[in-house]
């Protein structure tokens, strides 16, 4: 009897120290951070985030993505955290994320895609590009994956050089 209820009390206190989940990650991503380890660090922020969806966690990735050298990925971040966690954030969390917003801007590269057939599905690094005929989309700079497919066409693949604005015409795919 005695050994089952220490059993008992044991398990009961490592259900009390345990962490919400979530923490373990977002301790490992500031401590990576701090190191500079920026990509562990964002995996280790991104995986806190999954698990309990707080603002801090996301706030943290959008810092780390800049740290990375990847505005394009850092604003749409914070314009998720905006839009998603708008009632977690302080007047001035809201205000410096803003402001953040304008300063990444100046970084980011600006791919115009001109498409034919205009429904042909656009793809940039895994992301689907809404729109027509032509579309703007905001990426990091450097080399970009772009892949353009429609029925009854071949894919087109391509990897453009991405730095300020950039024009990419794909004007016909070929059947």
């Amino acid at each position: 009897m005695r050994a089952r209820w220490a059993a008992t009390l044991s398990l009961c206190a490592g259900v009390a120290l345990a962490e919400p989940p979530g923490i373990a990650e977002f301790h490992a991503g500031v401590a990576a951070y701090q190191a500079r380890d920026y990509a562990t660090a964002l995996e280790r922020f991104e995986a806190s985030y999954a698990a309990r969806r707080a603002a801090s966690a996301l706030s943290n990735v959008a810092l780390t993505q800049k740290a990375l050298g990847r505005p394009a990925s850092a604003r749409a971040t914070l314009l998720r955290l905006l839009r998603d966690h708008a009632s977690e954030l302080s007047e001035a969390d809201r205000a410096a994320a803003e402001a953040t917003l304008i300063e990444l801007a100046k970084g980011v590269a600006r791919l115009s895609i001109e498409v034919s057939p205009g429904d042909a599905v656009v793809v940039v690094d895994g992301a689907r590009v809404e729109g027509g005929a032509a579309r703007e989309v905001e990426v990091d700079p450097g080399a970009r994956e772009l892949v353009v497919s429609a029925p009854g066409f071949r894919d087109e693949r391509r990897t453009v050089d991405a730095a300020g604005r950039t024009r990419v015409e794909v004007l016909r795919l070929d059947e």
